[in-house]
């Protein structure tokens, strides 16, 4: 893939909007669409997964696992710490510049970019359908299904607000004050999904 190829991924992976609502991402993926090492990178990643949200999640990667320069970086900005687009660009790009060989180990992974949050919205489209048609019991064939969250709508907790019971796992659905329709029960769940994601890697 030639250079001009990989920076135009890189400056075209947020649309206009995302642009406007995530300003440090924004300055990220325009001063990594001029750094040669970003662009080898994303040229090194296997096809299938040569997109820029790969480098990002890396780098995101790193910090959660502790990076002495993007760990810092990134728990500031979760703190909610000022800090301008352009030094969190540059401070990104100078990790990625002066140790290359942190982000090419993980370049075998994929990313998942699906939001876990439409589980809740899923949940209930499926109880009021099973309702208002009377099914006691469902089949549920998910195309697309990744990690197959969305095959157990019967073991997701969906409430408005998490009020701290205890749960195996809480999403928020903003539905008004409806209540919700329980889910029937689940017979079958078929998932089907090109690059399944492992809980092993």
């Amino acid at each position: 893939m030639d250079r001009a190829d990989l920076a135009h991924r890189y400056r075209h992976i947020l649309a206009p909007e995302d642009r406007a609502r995530l300003p440090l991402y924004a300055a990220l993926v325009d001063e990594l669409a001029t750094r040669d090492v970003a662009l080898e990178l994303l040229d090194d990643a296997l096809e299938r997964h040569q997109n820029p949200t790969l480098i990002l999640a890396i780098a995101h990667f790193l910090a959660l696992e502790g990076h002495p320069t993007l760990g810092p970086l990134y728990e500031a900005v979760r703190q909610g710490v000022a800090v301008a687009p352009a030094t969190f660009a540059s401070s990104v790009c100078d990790v990625l510049e002066n140790d290359p060989e942190a982000f090419r180990r993980e370049l075998h992974r994929s990313t998942q970019t699906n939001e876990p949050n439409r589980s809740a919205v899923l949940s209930k489209v499926i109880a009021d359908v099973a309702a208002t048609h009377r099914w006691s019991t469902i089949t549920l064939i998910d195309v697309g299904c990744s990690m197959g969250l969305n095959l157990f709508p019967d073991l997701v907790t969906v409430r408005a607000v998490d009020d701290g019971r205890d749960a195996t796992l809480v999403t928020e659905c903003r539905s008004g004050d409806e209540q919700p329709t329980p889910v029937p029960r689940v017979a079958r769940r078929i998932g089907i999904d090109i690059q399944p994601l492992s809980i092993h890697r």
